[in-house]
């Protein structure tokens, strides 16, 4: 019974760890995918450095508690976690196109920059380019006035000619 228990423990301080250094966290009700779809999820969880944990309710609640995330809420039924390391975005973002093809997914909560997001703000989060593309836009707003302003200068000059 003892080695169950240290198993457990173990199972804890690791998703604490995860949970702890976290950029963002999404919890969501698993049950309809295969076992092909979780392992396609996973490996592109992975190329966004981001990871998958399926773990019991219990085993999930004492990890927020030891990683002192308050705004955890009680989990009921087959539940996973998807832990951001690196874009903060992305887990929502890869997220929501499989909730797209598979309306039995049931999206949990989700917590970005210790901030609890409900479903309505998940699927406004995942449509938001990723951070190249929003500097790529504002650099396109800034070259507007000026890409503008030599048309019309270019337009006066050929007029003139």
């Amino acid at each position: 019974m003892k080695k169950i228990i240290e198993k457990k423990d173990v199972a804890v301080n690791e998703l604490a760890k995860d949970l702890a250094s976290a950029k963002s966290i999404v919890m969501f009700e698993y049950f309809s995918l295969s076992a092909k779809q979780i392992t396609a999820l996973r490996n592109l969880l992975h190329k966004v450095q981001a990871k998958m944990y399926v773990a019991k309710n219990n085993i999930i609640a004492r990890a927020f508690a030891k990683a002192n995330i308050a705004e955890f809420k009680e989990a009921i039924g087959p539940n996973a976690l998807l832990i951001a390391n690196g874009d903060e975005i992305a887990p929502f973002r890869e997220l929501h196109k499989i909730f797209k093809d598979n309306k039995k997914i049931i999206y949990k909560f989700g917590v970005l920059e210790s901030k609890v997001v409900d479903a309505n703000q998940f699927a406004t989060i995942a449509s938001l380019p990723n951070r190249a593309g929003l500097i790529s836009m504002l650099l396109s707003c800034l070259q507007a006035p000026i890409r503008n302003l030599a048309y019309g200068l270019s337009s006066i000059s050929n007029k003139k000619q």
